[in-house]
């Protein structure tokens, strides 16, 4: 019993630091390269295209970059439902029926992710920006590609399955013998009525006993953290913070001062009356708005 008392310790503490490190590269290398990377691409289009001329591609960035990370997040959940986002206006009916051709889930996030770049580089094209923008823009796009190839490589490959078992087995193991010992010295105790040995005992057992089972439930729990758990991410909040991050930079321009020729600026005045909140929630203008999709995620 000395002996497995040393031996688990160290064999279950590097089973959950292998699980934790895993799960932080999860959301470090993978969600959160994607979401990095998406906004990147969509503050260099509100940045290159911030005319009114170029609203509805604006617009069109803005709901493709949505229609992505919902998709991603199904794709982690194996939820096909592809309904919701055309009742988002996300995506058209036509681009939905389009999107379910595609049996393989993790394949759909990257489609949309063609088409914003195709879009957003396009325009740019259009708009005679310099290469570079437009090269920095399918930068950032292939970076939100290897968050995604990242996440499915971490979700599709679980640790070694007999690894797994080993640990569980060395688990129980040790907490059947501490229990067998446990109620030996209970035994004897209670012939010489030693209260302080009993309590010790069954003490002693209840609490290791329960600290080695909790460490494995949590790092089966912290496996796949897609889920609707307490343990698993915090997905909405994730969107919610990435939808109010597009919203913001695509409404930038609604206030940006201008460069004349002459190196002054000329800045726009706001409507009488109007504020912040209020210009948020306002739909698309002429001069650089976006359409408010914090409320879809």
């Amino acid at each position: 019993t000395k002996s497995t008392h040393k031996l688990v310790p160290f064999i279950l503490e590097f089973f959950v630091l292998t699980t934790l490190t895993r799960w932080w590269e999860l959301r470090v290398t993978a969600l959160g390269l994607f979401f990095d990377s998406l906004a990147s691409a969509c503050m260099l289009c509100a940045n290159e295209l911030h005319g009114g001329k170029w609203t509805e591609v604006r617009e069109c960035v803005t709901k493709y970059s949505m229609a992505c990370v919902e998709l991603l997040i199904q794709a982690a959940r194996q939820d096909e439902d592809i309904a919701d986002l055309v009742e988002k206006d996300l995506l058209t009916s036509v681009e939905g029926e389009f999107l379910e051709e595609h049996r393989n889930l993790w394949q759909r996030p990257m489609v949309v992710l063609v088409w914003t770049m195709h879009v957003a580089t396009d325009a740019m094209d259009l708009a005679m920006c310099p290469c570079f923008a437009r090269l920095e823009v399918m930068k950032q796009c292939l970076q939100a590609r290897d968050g995604i190839a990242n996440m499915n490589t971490y979700l599709d490959t679980q640790l070694p399955f007999a690894y797994v078992h080993f640990v569980t087995l060395i688990v129980n193991a040790q907490n059947v013998m501490m229990a067998v010992k446990s109620g030996v010295l209970f035994a004897k105790a209670v012939a010489s009525l030693n209260i302080i040995v009993m309590v010790q005992q069954v003490a002693g057992t209840l609490i290791i006993v329960f600290f080695y089972q909790s460490l494995l439930a949590i790092t089966y729990m912290i496996m796949d953290p897609f889920g609707d758990d307490v343990l698993d991410f915090p997905i909405m909040a994730y969107k919610a913070y990435f939808a109010s991050c597009i919203d913001a930079f695509m409404g930038a321009g609604r206030v940006c001062p201008a460069v004349r020729s002459d190196g002054k600026l000329a800045r726009k005045a706001r409507p009488c009356g109007s504020s912040p909140t209020k210009a948020r929630d306002s739909p698309v203008d002429n001069s650089g708005g976006s359409h408010n999709l914090t409320h879809n995620s």
